[in-house]
């Protein structure tokens, strides 16, 4: 075997070479998929206030940021018995009774609540914040406790519920 005569810098140069392919298989980086997580959806606190009573104000976590910037169809129910009235956020309140609101609302029921009842002027959400809503209710409503639950729908993943809350008037 001959004897390579090979200078130094060269000899350098290629292992520096040969390392930093070795290396290269390192950084090489799998293909990102966007993941999934579900939506986190929580009622804290809710209370009742006004005189007569017709503002309930909410504190927990409802995705607010999801909500405001992707398709994200937030809806709070305020149910007393089997009225109640639907807040989509972004859209228009809707109103009416629904049977299945009386022992809390399931997840298999929330597309035939979608299409119960109608449009009403006068629910209103008063404030939409990061953990804090305010929403009025409509006078239709007796004075008493009422039930709040929030649920949304993702596309490809299913419904999903918070806890229901009770909001006791006053007077009960």
């Amino acid at each position: 075997m001959k004897n390579l005569n090979i200078p130094g810098r060269v000899r350098t140069a290629a292992l520096l070479a040969l390392v930093l392919q070795g290396c290269a298989g390192l950084f090489v980086v799998a293909p990102a998929r966007a993941g999934s997580t579900d939506p986190v959806l929580v009622i804290g606190q809710a209370t009742l206030t006004g005189s007569p009573a017709r503002v309930v104000d909410l504190l927990g976590a409802w995705g607010f940021d999801d909500t405001l910037q992707i398709d994200y169809p937030l809806n709070v129910v305020v149910s007393q018995g089997t009225s109640f009235v639907r807040y989509p956020i972004g859209d228009v309140p809707v109103a009416g009774t629904f049977a299945g609101l009386t022992d809390g609302l399931a997840v298999g029921e929330i597309g035939a609540l979608e299409t119960t009842g109608s449009p009403t002027g006068d629910a209103l959400i008063l404030r939409f914040a990061l953990h804090e809503m305010t929403l009025a209710l409509p006078e239709s409503f007796a004075a008493g406790n009422f039930d709040v639950v929030l649920y949304t729908t993702v596309p490809g993943e299913g419904a999903f519920l918070s806890n229901t809350t009770a909001v006791v008037g006053a007077g009960s």
